[in-house]
């Protein structure tokens, strides 16, 4: 029963974890050989890893809370509502020597640790992250790091990526603000009452998106294609780029 109720909580602590199988049976291959052994429950726990040093979770934020991400190293963020208690970070063993995650009473900080040019790591990573509530505010500042936002609630956003894409799909937002400048930005089956979108030369991909009130989004040399989209509550404006409306 004990260990039932461990795998339980590690499967859904790695819910965004693509290694999630993997870990999975590497602790039940370890369970198996430590039954075989003859040990009870309670000293196969003791030789398991303890959750908390796999994941990052903090189940203390209760209610909507704010989310700050700020990288310059990381190569994809994944940041998906799940059915979770509070905020996990599914692959914080792996990249714990690289970001601190700190918290100033409803806000979640999460940046990258300072490291002098000598030893600063050349290998990227990647952020996975699951929250089980909505966000009053997310703001995320990415240098070449893609974003892929799902199932997210927010009453404003901020998002500024230098050159890596942002995707955001089944998110609902009050406000937003999505900055990218030559990454492509693509918007999928989303709800905004209000938002301004601008690339320099990204282009913006935009289907089944309902505006409440209005959306505004700018590029220089970007393309903007748009599919079920109100044109009333929609403005475009580009230097040289092009305009499709299926």
């Amino acid at each position: 029963m004990l260990l039932e109720v461990y795998i339980k909580e590690l499967e859904e602590s790695l819910a965004t974890n693509p290694q999630k199988e993997e870990i999975i049976k590497d602790i039940k291959a370890k369970i198996a050989l430590y039954q075989e052994a003859n040990l009870t429950e309670e000293e196969i726990l003791k030789r398991l890893p303890k959750i908390d040093e796999l994941v990052y979770k903090n189940e203390d934020i209760n209610g909507d809370f704010d989310l700050e991400i700020s990288v310059t190293s990381c190569n994809d963020i994944y940041i998906e509502k799940k059915m979770v208690s509070g905020v996990i970070i599914s692959n914080y063993d792996d990249i714990k020597d690289r970001i601190d995650v700190s918290q100033s009473k409803d806000k979640l900080i999460i940046k990258e640790k300072k490291k002098s040019f000598l030893f600063r790591p050349k290998e990227k990573y990647d952020l996975y992250i699951a929250v089980g509530q909505d966000l009053n505010i997310l703001n995320v500042k990415g240098i070449s790091s893609d974003l892929d936002i799902t199932r997210i609630s927010v009453l404003k956003a901020k998002i500024n990526l230098i050159s890596g894409d942002l995707d955001i799909n089944d998110s609902r937002f009050k406000k937003v603000e999505l900055a990218n400048v030559s990454g492509d930005i693509d918007i999928k089956d989303v709800s905004i009452d209000n938002g301004n979108i601008s690339t320099v030369s990204g282009d913006v991909t935009i289907d089944n998106l309902n505006v409440v009130n209005m959306i505004n989004v700018n590029t220089i040399s970007g393309d903007l294609e748009v599919k079920n989209i109100d044109q009333n509550k929609f403005n475009f404006h580009t230097i040289s780029g092009d305009f499709l409306n299926k």
